[in-house]
Parts: structure tokens; sequence; C-alpha cells
């Protein structure tokens, strides 16, 4: 199985951001030693991503990065943190849906954890097209049990970037950071007891 995990192109919330990095790690437990995972992150992150579990780091930015990336053997599996239709949410002004479809070999599947007002109200009423998905969480006891034996093992880890206080300007710092594009990992708020 290969897996690929793209970035947006406005900064960091991608492979090296809160979703992307837990996504490397789970699609590096996922496909094993023999799979094969690839990322989207700017220079900067690169070390940081493939430290996470990502084979190959493709940088984001200009016409190199993008012919690297359809360079790239197909994948079973697309997951786009960004996958907004916001200015500068795209690679090389191409939006994500469009420039990462010839990444997935026929049957693979672009899972999004963000979409349009239209694609969440077709993910909602279960019509969502086969090969473009909104993440919808399913839980279930064993998919808990198996995240849960991943950190365990030291395969799953929180990924921080900072840590708030739990008052106004805390919430506000928080949420700048967040909002930037440039957190490496989760941002937290810190309530004390």
């Amino acid at each position: 199985m290969r897996v690929w995990l793209p970035r947006g192109a406005s900064g960091g919330c991608g492979a090296s951001g809160g979703c992307g990095s837990t996504g490397v790690q789970v699609a590096r437990a996922l496909v094993g030693p023999t799979g094969a995972v690839a990322a989207l992150a700017g220079e900067a992150s690169a070390a940081a991503v493939r430290a996470l579990g990502a084979d190959v780091v493709v940088d984001y930015r200009g016409a190199a990065g993008l012919a690297a990336l359809t360079a790239l053997p197909p994948f079973d599996l697309v997951y786009d943190t960004v996958s907004s239709d916001a200015p500068g949410d795209d690679f090389g002004g191409v939006p994500y849906r469009v420039a990462l479809a010839p990444c997935l070999r026929a049957g693979g599947t672009h899972v999004q954890i963000n979409g349009t007002a239209a694609q969440w109200l077709r993910a909602l009423l279960g019509c969502q097209p086969r090969r473009l998905r909104l993440f919808m969480q399913q839980h279930s006891a064993e998919g808990l049990q198996r995240v849960a034996a991943w950190a365990a093992e030291g395969a799953l880890h929180a990924v921080i970037d900072s840590e708030h206080a739990f008052t106004e300007g805390g919430c506000a710092d928080a949420y700048a950071r967040l909002v930037s594009r440039r957190a490496k990992g989760k941002v937290l708020l810190k309530i004390a007891p």
C-alpha cells in the first residue's frame, strides 16, 4: 500500500501540522515497513516529517514540486489535510483534488478533512463519490485498540507545536498560531487545575 499525505501551499498545516503529523505516523503504521509513505512539506519541515515515517517528502512550492509529485508511482490513498477552496490552498495554483488526481491508482481514494458545503451535505447524506471522500470519524472499539497499541509500541505519539494558557489572551494566541498555518503539530490550551 502506498499513502500520500499532502500539505497546504500557504503554510505548515499539512504533513508537519497537527493532522498531518498524526497522519504520517498512522500511514506508516498501516503500511508497515514494506509500504511507502510520501508527504508534501516545506523544506524546513522535511527532516521532521521523515522522522515521523515518510519515505519521501516533496516540497509543495513551485513547478518542481508538482513535477516531483506527478513523477511518483500511483498511491492507494491520498490524505488531504488542507482541502479548502481558499486562495493559496492549492498546489502551484492547481486545486489539490485536481493536482493529486493523477497520483491515485485506479480504485484509489482521496480523503479530505475539509470540504465545500456541498461536499459536506453529500457526506452527511451518505452519497460521496467513491474516489473523493470527506473524512467522517467512525468510532469503534477495534479502532481505538489499534491506536492504543500503536501508542504503546511508540509508533504513534503526539507532536506538540505550542502550549497556551486557557485565558482570553492565551486562547487568542493559540487561535492565531493555528490559523497561521505555521504550527508544527498540535496547538494546546492548558487548563490549570
